[in-house]
């Protein structure tokens, strides 16, 4: 069975979504932006000055 063939249980408006937010996260990741969106990194985290105005570049 095909992972990406749709199952009878999956609407397509679920694929479209799922498939929509792949593609964000491919352009996020590239961009180096997805921690920021995914909430993988917070502010706090960061312990230097840098990486603090980087998060908050990046987190606009």
């Amino acid at each position: 069975m095909n992972a990406f063939a749709p199952n009878r249980s999956t609407s397509s408006t679920e694929l479209t979504s799922t498939r929509e937010r792949f593609k964000m996260q491919m352009v996020l990741e590239e961009r180096d932006q997805w921690e920021v969106v995914s909430v993988e990194m917070k502010v706090e985290q960061c312990v230097s000055q840098l990486d603090q105005t980087t998060f908050k570049r990046k987190s606009r």
